[in-house]
């Protein structure tokens, strides 16, 4: 089952990308963004990356952003574009935040993703947003994004519709600023 709006968002304790420790609870009084991505090599995710970074000014002061990869952290101290990252990044290889935040495994969603955004994955390539040389993940994996408020309750918990599907960046400005938020489609809706 999703996790739902309203409910406490599940705490964790990790360590980053570079061995820092980190945990849910380091983030409480300030407003938390969780991105689930599937791997560094990800042309989507990439291209998601670099929407967050080029975002970033706007939400400094107003949002923390976490990013959850499941490529092990040597990999994602390699990626280039995860070194102008705005946030914290946190290397998932054995995909325990992954369940814990109840993230999906979809082969219906990886062909509808690529079927659908072929022309962003061509878009990622030419950016630099994948790089053939960096291990692969779990092709399957579908993106989540939650917005958490102060206090660690799931103000949005939105789960991609395929592989290429992430929270829309108009949703998360809001939130960083107002601490509401707005639905701008439900999951599975088009």
């Amino acid at each position: 089952m999703p996790l739902e709006t309203g409910h406490a968002a599940p705490d964790f304790q990790a360590q980053d990308y570079l061995g820092q420790p980190i945990a849910l609870s380091d983030f409480r009084g300030q407003k938390l963004m969780l991105a689930f991505f599937r791997f560094a090599a990800c042309p989507y995710c990439n291209l998601r990356v670099m929407e967050l970074t080029a975002k970033a000014s706007s939400y400094k002061d107003h949002l923390q952003i976490v990013a959850i990869f499941q490529s092990p952290a040597a990999t994602l101290q390699k990626h280039r574009n995860m070194l102008a990252f705005p946030g914290r990044m946190i290397a998932d290889p054995e995909m325990r935040l992954f369940a814990l935040y109840q993230g999906e495994l979809s082969t219906t969603k990886f062909v509808t993703g690529h079927l659908r955004h072929a022309a962003g994955w061509v878009r990622g390539v030419q950016r630099g947003a994948f790089d053939v040389g960096m291990t692969l993940g779990e092709l399957r994996l579908v993106p989540a994004d939650f917005l958490i408020d102060e206090q660690g309750i799931l103000q949005r918990a939105f789960y991609g519709r395929d592989v290429t599907d992430h929270l829309p960046l108009q949703d998360i400005t809001r939130f960083a600023r107002t601490g509401s938020v707005r639905a701008t489609r439900e999951i599975g809706k088009v």
